[in-house]
């Protein structure tokens, strides 16, 4: 049979699912090229061609793989328990099954290459003896009386073995086994051939040899790339238990005049004495520690007037990134003293942004109060009314030194310290979304990233400003896309519309701009998993 039908006859029987299939269509269109082409020389220009293209997308394949371990070694660390480190230690062995099956591969084609006469043209692309259809069948046995001693009986155990050893760590999934491409068990049953390296590797040029290793190399990496993700649908987090119990006094107000009525809600609550080691507690934006279930604050409040404490609790599952919280705020009034001047903020003023500031002059009358600003070059003021101004400031303080607000009236002066720094980074979101699971339908009708400033007391809007959006299917290759601005372009809207189940989407070099800044910074990137 002439070597191209073969080729092509061998690749449709291989065909076990949908990722398979998609890599057909690709060798098909190249060998309908190649049909078009008149001379021989011209055919076998093609297989370089197709050889390229393999090598190049199990390289995307291997990129998306390096995202999947990644996440597996990010919920092992933040969910340390013997489970999670075995999901861990196979996510090793299987990348390490992959790489010492790729060298294997690689070695094979040099021997092949060595033996055909090698590289023979300047720019190491083309190879001697590469119309020779007798050199690939002898090197790989195919005639050998006692075929279990061969080259190629060893290929074909390599590939059974390796399938065998996805099987055992994805704990023999019908569903992952069943989108396996690396399988060759029951081809020979279907053709007229003596074994398995004599139906892949006979009458066929050493160019075209090469390139059905790059085939099988491919299969192999979509194999490991699919059993990685099955490892990484299967680590979980640690559940809670609430095990501890406390008497909890709420009161109606923290400020009661004399003879008025103290009022509280006395009741019982439970709360659970260990968390997940990525448990945070936080009030007014202080990250807090947590003992036994239980966290204590305190802090010198500065702020005269009625004060609110909000405090908050996060629990993140970095399976899923579902971040469950809990939110409760307490309102408490501060009696005023001599000092005159107050931020929201610990004494730090924001580049970029109107910084509220409050000023209280005692017994002055608030139209002759003087506000000055010192140490802050292109730094104003603005204000509000009789006690609130508005403050800008441009330039960062360095280490050791701040900028200084004055307050002077009626032979009294008051005079605060503050730090100046940018921004901190805001967090990409798609849409309202953080990383996380989501619905094919939800994930299609999100068509922007936005830049988030998640607990900052003040409204500032930051903006995306660019990103790359990529597709990692199920069973196919990986896909990326560029777009400027936080809107999805035409291409990302093509890519988003593809999402399908099983799917994973990546929103990497995430950059955005804040208020004051000069130029782009690079935010946190978004994963989301496609159910």
């Amino acid at each position: 049979m002439n070597f191209k039908w073969k080729i092509i006859r061998n690749m449709f029987i291989n065909l076990h699912n949908k990722q398979q299939t998609f890599i057909f269509c690709i060798v098909f269109l190249f060998f309908a090229i190649v049909l078009s082409c008149k001379s021989y020389g011209d055919k076998l220009e093609i297989f370089y061609s197709i050889r390229n293209s393999l090598v190049n997308t199990g390289n995307i394949i291997e990129e998306g793989t390096e995202i999947i371990i990644k996440s597996i070694n990010k919920q092992a660390d933040g969910y340390k328990n013997e489970r999670n480190e075995s999901y861990r230690i196979k996510a090793i062995k299987l990348e390490n099954l992959e790489k010492d099956f790729h060298k294997y591969i690689l070695d094979i084609q040099k021997i092949i290459i060595d033996s055909s006469g090698g590289i023979t043209n300047e720019d190491k692309s083309k190879y001697a003896n590469e119309k020779d259809k007798y050199i690939v069948g002898s090197i790989m046995g195919i005639n050998n009386p006692i075929y279990t001693v061969t080259l190629g009986f060893e290929l074909e155990q390599k590939i059974k073995n390796l399938r065998t050893k996805l099987i055992d760590l994805c704990n023999n999934d019908s569903t992952v086994v069943a989108g396996l491409p690396l399988n060759i068990d029951g081809i020979i049953s279907k053709v007229n051939k003596k074994n398995w390296a004599d139906y892949e590797f006979r009458n066929i040029p050493m160019v075209v040899s090469i390139t059905i290793l790059s085939k099988i190399e491919l299969d192999a990496k979509f194999s490991c790339n699919r059993v990685m993700e099955y490892l990484l649908s299967t680590i979980k987090s640690d559940e809670i238990v609430y095990d501890k119990y406390a008497l909890c006094i709420a009161t109606k107000s923290p400020y009661v005049i004399k003879g008025e009525k103290f009022e509280a809600d006395i009741f019982f609550a439970n709360y659970a004495s260990k968390l997940p080691a990525n448990s945070s507690f936080w009030v007014n934006n202080d990250s807090i520690q947590i003992n036994h279930g239980v966290a204590k604050y305190s802090h010198i409040i500065e702020k005269p007037g009625i004060n609110t404490i909000k405090a908050k609790a996060f629990i993140k599952n970095n399976m899923t990134g579902e971040i469950k919280s809990v939110i409760s705020t307490f309102d408490f009034e501060v009696a005023n003293n001599s000092n005159l001047i107050s931020t929201d903020q610990k004494d730090i003023l924001y580049i970029g942004i109107d910084n509220p500031i409050f000023i209280s002059p005692i017994g002055i009358d608030p139209n002759k109060v003087k506000v000055n600003i010192l140490g802050q070059p292109g730094a104003s003021y603005k204000k509000i009314d009789i006690n609130h101004y508005k403050v800008k400031v441009t330039e960062e303080t360095k280490e050791g030194e701040y900028c200084y607000i004055t307050v002077s009236g009626k032979g009294y002066t008051d005079k605060k310290a503050f730090i100046v720094k940018h921004l901190s980074d805001p967090k990409a979101h798609l849409g309202k979304l953080k990383s996380g699971q989501i619905s094919v339908n939800d994930f299609k009708s999100l068509t922007q990233v936005n830049a988030v400033m998640q607990d900052f007391e003040y409204d500032v809007k930051c903006k995306v400003t660019g990103f790359n959006m990529i597709r990692i299917p199920k069973e196919k290759q990986l896909v990326k896309h560029s777009n400027e601005g936080f809107a999805y372009n035409q291409g990302c809207k093509e890519l988003a519309k593809q999402a399908v189940s099983g799917d994973v989407y990546c929103f990497e070099k995430v950059k955005a701009r804040c208020p004051g800044d000069l130029t782009d910074r690079t935010i946190s990137p978004l994963v989301f998993n496609i159910k």
